[in-house]
């Protein structure tokens, strides 16, 4: 108290009330702003960097980095989901995540949330597991081909049952409520059908599926105790990144995992890494283009969808051939589009951040 009093006598700056009065007022933090362009890839490409070259190469060395990012997709991208994100609050969905591929598998656009500022805004959702729901059914379907069905092979949409180990009793149902019987393959995926989807997984194996996803650059089926039937509808995660370059591989049947980082130079001009463009694996096996071609085929056949969907629905577009998928966990928590054409592959995801 001595020192406070001399203090306030000799300074003259705050006395004892005063300072009592701030010391007693809680503390604010207010959260950093970022002004980075697409921030979400920048440091997505940070992490990639530090994990490659360790923190001092990386933040010593003076490296110059060229990355496959377009900012003009990038602006329109983030621009678009914000501008669709405000339309959808009264549905209660405030965020979203956006991933653009070209067919090489350089990232066009990475849009991790609409507003990296915002309180949750800094988690990146196109690296966040989340259930993709139906959107993971066209690679059940590419596995059953691969197994001897085609688009023709005819699968009964009726009431069904299995039973696991455990005596639980798993049935589906139709988003509709309702069974339409027999049908063909390229119906039951153009129209997105839960039953005969968990009958395809049924003629694949769950161990198979999972093992094509792995293939196709899924890392997140790691775990063999949450493996079921019930994969066939989403009920696993997926990461958006992952699952668009999964999607990427419908257009020519290769698996090209997606590159953020096209060279990387010192500060003396050696080039620590060039990337250069690759053909890819075959994602479907023996003939993985005609699988990838048939799947596309039914992705982008309007008229097969119109049985569910109708006519002009939204994912009909009006100027330019694209096959697209929507996918819906449960209770509603996560949508999906996923989609490509001949120059483009995009994912899409909406939802909350807290599920």
């Amino acid at each position: 108290a001595s020192t406070v009093q001399l203090f306030d006598s000799w300074a003259g700056f705050l006395s004892r009330a005063e300072a009592d009065r701030i010391y007693a007022q809680p503390v604010t933090l207010a959260p950093p702003r970022s002004d980075l362009i697409a921030p979400h890839f920048v440091f997505y490409v940070r992490d990639l960097l530090e994990r490659r070259y360790g923190p001092d190469l990386l933040y010593r060395a003076g490296l110059r980095v060229v990355t496959s990012i377009d900012l003009g997709w990038q602006a329109e991208a983030q621009r678009i989901a914000q501008e669709q994100i405000a339309g959808l609050r009264e549905r209660n969905a405030g965020n979203a995540a956006v991933v653009m591929l070209a067919p090489d598998g350089q990232i066009l656009a990475m849009v991790g949330s609409v507003d990296y500022n915002a309180p949750d805004g800094q988690v990146n959702v196109a690296l966040a597991p989340r259930q993709p729901g139906s959107a993971l059914k066209p690679f059940v379907y590419a596995a059953a081909l691969q197994r001897g069905w085609t688009p023709a092979t005819v699968i009964w949409d009726t009431p069904s049952q299995w039973v696991n180990a455990d005596g639980v009793v798993y049935e589906p149902q139709n988003y509709d409520n309702a069974f339409h019987g027999p049908l063909r393959l390229r119906m039951t995926l153009a129209n997105s059908l839960n039953i005969p989807a968990v009958k395809a997984m049924e003629h694949v194996g769950v161990e198979n599926f999972v093992e094509q996803m792995s293939r196709l650059g899924v890392t997140t089926f790691d775990d063999p105790s949450r493996y079921g039937l019930a994969m066939a509808l989403g009920s696993n995660e997926v990461r958006l990144l992952e699952l668009t370059g999964a999607y990427n591989a419908l257009r020519g049947g290769r698996f090209i995992p997606p590159v953020a980082v096209i060279k990387v130079t010192n500060s003396r001009g050696e080039v620590l890494e060039r990337w250069q463009p690759e053909r890819g694996a075959p994602a479907f096996g023996p003939q993985s283009e005609q699988i990838a071609y048939l799947i596309g085929d039914i992705l982008s056949d309007n008229q097969a969808r119109r049985f569910m969907f109708g006519a002009n629905n939204v994912m009909e577009l009006p100027d330019v051939i694209a096959a697209a998928k929507t996918g819906t966990s449960n209770d509603f928590r996560d949508s999906w589009a996923m989609g490509l054409s001949t120059d483009v592959t995009v994912g899409v995801w909406v939802g909350n951040n807290d599920s």
